[in-house]
């Protein structure tokens, strides 16, 4: 009897391990905001013209929860997540971002929109830029006709397995109108 019901268990835990998704393959895009999930396609559409569909592009859109953003963050499924300033400015300077100071143009170096996105590493005191601010007349906003949000800012955490590629969608919201 022991036996069959370590038999049933275990055939219970593979089944359920197995209907575990798995994040899709590319970069991932994770939104916060007011931006209305119907928004979705026509986001991920603009996202991979711009890129030339160099490479996947996938883009989830979720209603503003600190809640939800922890749980999606600790699940660790998406390359770049994009969120109101209030939920971003805690993580800044801690460990597990992505130092993102060669996106910065000499140009933009003191702009105080990108300035109030460094921090100082925890670890080697040195100060880097953690997040990128979204200007509101970026062209996949309007392209989209979406409304300008509340303060958005995307943040690339250092377990991304698409490094390179989030680093070259996250320069779009830097180029406001290109």
């Amino acid at each position: 009897m022991k036996r069959m019901i370590k038999h049933l268990s275990l055939l219970l835990f593979l089944v359920l391990a197995g209907c575990q998704s798995s994040p899709p393959t590319g970069v991932n895009v994770i939104f916060f905001s007011n931006i209305s999930p119907i928004h979705e396609s026509s986001i991920e559409k603009t996202l991979l013209e711009k890129t030339k569909q160099r490479f996947d592009i996938h883009v989830q859109l979720y209603p503003l929860s600190r809640e939800k953003f922890s749980v999606v963050l600790s699940q660790r499924t998406g390359d770049i997540y994009i969120a109101d300033n209030t939920y971003i400015s805690g993580l800044l300077g801690k460990e597990g971002l992505t130092a993102l100071d060669s996106m910065l143009p000499d140009q933009l170096d003191q702009e105080d929109s990108v300035t109030s996105f460094m921090a100082e590493n925890e670890k080697t005191g040195e100060r880097h830029l953690y997040g990128i601010p979204l200007k509101e007349d970026i062209s996949i906003f309007n392209e989209n006709e979406i409304e300008g949000n509340d303060q958005l800012v995307a943040i690339l955490p250092s377990f991304s397995r698409y490094q390179e590629e989030s680093m070259e969608v996250m320069k779009l919201f830097l180029n406001s109108k290109e």
